[in-house]
This record gives structure tokens, C-alpha cells and sequence, in this order.
């Protein structure tokens, strides 16, 4: 019995003859599959036989089109439109292993545009063709496609960190990049102990919001968190320092002001010294002494991403949702923190 997926590969032959795509499936089947003819050498064959090939040849292209109607479902990408675009900010690797996720999770393959490679032109695709649904990744796409893809239930974001704000919607759909406070709270307490005093480093300019949903969040997981208020990045040091005394934990947040690699792998190292378990947001938290850090799976927000764009292909709702996570640690760092608490 044939395969469905060969099944589907004839149907797009018969409906998509005459398409760009199928000149690009047709040749890519020509380089994959080679076909083997026998000849008659120099002789022509007898005119009964060339009669019964001939017979043959229509039986069997019938035979082929009425597979084609019957068993394959018509492709995202058949009809008036183009199919799904995605469009990527640039060639940054979390925004690659974001769309090759959504690419190993979507049928038919997408479109997908690199806005570093020429922004002109994939603004100008964007404006000429049709799309049943364009999905940005990373925040200049997001800009990008906002700006030209009216229609909201067209339109997707992955890979930005505060979407809603960016793009000043309140119904943006996809994955954003902020890991819930309430499971930062809870994994804090569960790895390092409950009633822990949680200083945050923060611009008030920037994650005023945060704070504000964070001090229920923290509540509810029975920890206290610590505001620790900055508004230019000399302030940082001091503004720790002054506060290592109220604190035993330290977790950075994504915020411009404070975090940049020589800073953080600054405060990380000040904040062991003194006994303060740091909790960052990737690994590279981690490879700098942090305890705990909450490490967001590119390729996985991809993967999520292509579940939620068959669910609006399929007309149902959307929504915002928080990307997939795994939990790093470090018992070095731990140990080390442990030792110097019993110290002071």
C-alpha cells in the first residue's frame, strides 16, 4: 500500500502543476528518484505493442488522479493564497533554531524570508503577496509584519520578549520570552528553600509591570521578593552592595540597565562572595557561578509556535503563551554559597 505521504506528494503533482513550487518538487523528485526504461535497441516496436503501452499510460494517469482527489487533504499552501511566511529579524542563532522548530512542526514547509539578507525585498514580498499567515520572529520581524499584515488573524510573533508592549497590542498570538514569575518563584523555593529574600535588579522604566505582577507571584509561592531599583548602570554595584544584608538571593531579569556580560559575570562573582545564590535566565548564567538558571528552548518555542499557527489555520482562538523551559543548576556555585553563609 502506497504511503500518505506519497499519496500527497501525487496529489500536489496534479493540482500544482503549473505552480513555482511544484517546478521546484519536480526537480527535487528528478534528483531523488530515478526512473530506469528499457528500450527496444534500434528497432521500433510492433504498432500493437506501442496500441497497449498507449492504453496502459491512460489507464494508469486516471488511476493516479483519482488517488489524488481521494486520499490527500488540499495543503495549507493550494488556493488563492501563498501558504504561511515566516519572517526572521536576522540570522542571530536563537532566532534559527526558533524557525527551523517551527519548520520541523508545520506542513507545508513555510516560506521564510531573512530580513538582515535584504529588508527591502521582504518587505516589498510581504506587500505583493497573499499569506494565510505570516509569523514573525524576533522583534524587528515583528515590527515588520505588523506594519504591513493588517489582518489579525494573519499574523503571529515568536522570539519577542514583551510583544504586547512592543507592538502596542493587546491581542498579539504566539510566544513570547518571559519566563512566569510565579515559576521562577516556585522553582526558587523548591531548589534553594522557602522564605527566601529575593532582590531583583531592575529600571522601573522597564519592568515596573514585572515587579508589580512579581510581588503576588512571590507571595503566593511563599518567598519575598526584594525591589532593587536602578536607573542608570552605574548604580548597579552600589545599589547591590547596599543591599546584600536584606538578601540571600539574587535574580536577574531581562533588563537593558543592568544586564550586559562583564556586568553580570560582576555582580555574579560579588554576589558568591557574600553568600548570595544567583539565578539567571540561560546558561550563561550559569558558566559565570549562577545556582539556578531558567534556560528557554529555542528550537521548543518553534515547535509550540507551529501548534498554535495549525490551530488559527484552523480557525480557533489564539493567544500569548510563555515559551518552553528547562531548569539548569550548579553545585559548585551551590556548595560554594552554603559555605560562605556559614562563614558570616
Amino acid at each position: 500500500m502506497m504511503s500518505a505521504g506519497l499519496f500527497c506528494g501525487i496529489k500536489r503533482a496534479c493540482l500544482l502543476g503549473s505552480s513555482r513550487n511544484f517546478g521546484m518538487n519536480l526537480n527535487n523528485n528528478q534528483q531523488n528518484h530515478s526512473v530506469s526504461v528499457r528500450t527496444w535497441g534500434r528497432r521500433r516496436m510492433p504498432a500493437e505493442t506501442e496500441n497497449i503501452f498507449a492504453r496502459s499510460a491512460v489507464a494508469v494517469s486516471f488511476f493516479l488522479a483519482a488517488i489524488c482527489l481521494a486520499a490527500c487533504p488540499v495543503s495549507a499552501a493550494a488556493g488563492d493564497d501563498d501558504g504561511i511566511a515566516v519572517v526572521v529579524s536576522d540570522h542571530t542563532r536563537p532566532f534559527v533554531q526558533a524557525m527551523e522548530g517551527f519548520n520541523s512542526g508545520i506542513l507545508p514547509e513555510p516560506t521564510v524570508y531573512y530580513i538582515d539578507d535584504n529588508p527591502e525585498l521582504v518587505r516589498h514580498r510581504l506587500s505583493e503577496k497573499k499569506f494565510r499567515l505570516v509569523v514573525a520572529i524576533g522583534p524587528v520581524a515583528a515590527h515588520m509584519v505588523w506594519a504591513i499584515v493588517k489582518n489579525p488573524a494573519e499574523r503571529m510573533v515568536l522570539m519577542v520578549l514583551d510583544p504586547q508592549d512592543l507592538l502596542a497590542d493587546s491581542h498579539v498570538c504566539g510566544v513570547h520570552l518571559r519566563v512566569p514569575a510565579s515559576d521562577q518563584f516556585n522553582l526558587i523555593r523548591k531548589k534553594i528553600g522557602g522564605g527566601a529574600q529575593i532582590g531583583v535588579l531592575y529600571n522601573p522604566e522597564e519592568n515596573a509591570e514585572w515587579i508589580g505582577r512579581g510581588a503576588d507571584a512571590a507571595v503566593q509561592a511563599g518567598v519575598e521578593l526584594i525591589p532593587l531599583t536602578v536607573t542608570e548602570r552605574q548604580e548597579v554595584l552600589k545599589v547591590l552592595l547596599a543591599a546584600d544584608r536584606n538578601i540571600d538571593t539574587l535574580l536577574f531579569i531581562p533588563d537593558p540597565t543592568v544586564i550586559s556580560e562583564a556586568m553580570v559575570a560582576h555582580l555574579v562573582k560579588k554576589a558568591l562572595l557574600r553568600g548570595i545564590a544567583s539565578v539567571g535566565y540561560n546558561r550563561f548564567f550559569l558558566e559565570v557561578g549562577a545556582v539556578l538558571s531558567f534556560n528557554i528552548d529555542y528550537r521548543a518555542v518553534g515547535v509550540l509556535g507551529a501548534e498554535i499557527a495549525a490551530e488559527r489555520l484552523s480557525g480557533r482562538g489564539c493567544a500569548l503563551y510563555p515559551p518552553p523551559f528547562d531548569v539548569g543548576w550548579n553545585n559548585r556555585a551551590w556548595e560554594l554559597v552554603r559555605r560562605t553563609r556559614r562563614a558570616r
